[in-house]
């Protein structure tokens, strides 16, 4: 697996580290941010790295001397070096944070759960609108019968 290392401007945002991310291709990334960073990266944001990193099945390390950055990395359980040589060393999950692999299949169980509910409701709302057609045509037979049993000069044709 060939390691790729994006060196990080001092003037790079999220939204440009999103398209770094993006134009690399799947394998292993070490992403090198200068000392003194300027994007001040929120935990979101380094979540959406993380993420963006994660789809396009890159394993994702960062390199950073910031403390900022090196808090946020570990708060959002991201692999963190102190060289590139310590990260080029080190061998990474294929998978950058188990978490988000549990969390989505987890998700998908209880979307399959809402669906096969839905399904049961789609069956028992058949049903429903099934007796209410009985209990509507019920009535109107019902007012028919009281109609014609009632009208003058009408219920003798029968």
């Amino acid at each position: 697996m060939d390691t790729q290392i994006i060196q990080l401007d001092l003037d790079d945002d999220g939204i440009s580290i999103l398209d770094r991310l993006q134009s690399s291709s799947p394998g292993k990334v070490i992403l090198v941010f200068p000392r003194h960073f300027r994007f001040a990266m929120t935990r979101l944001e380094m979540q959406l790295v993380q993420r963006d990193a994660w789809k396009s099945g890159i394993a994702l390390a960062l390199v950073s001397q910031n403390p900022r950055i090196r808090k946020m990395a570990k708060s959002v359980k991201l692999d963190l070096f102190g060289s590139v040589s310590a990260a080029q060393r080190k061998k990474l999950n294929a998978i950058p944070n188990e978490g988000l692999v549990r969390r989505r299949t987890s998700g998908r169980k209880k979307i399959e759960e809402l669906k096969t509910g839905v399904r049961d409701l789609r069956d028992t709302d058949k049903v429903y609108l099934f007796r209410q057609y009985l209990s509507v045509m019920l009535a109107f037979v019902v007012v028919l019968m009281l109609f014609l049993e009632f009208s003058p000069g009408i219920g003798e044709i029968w």
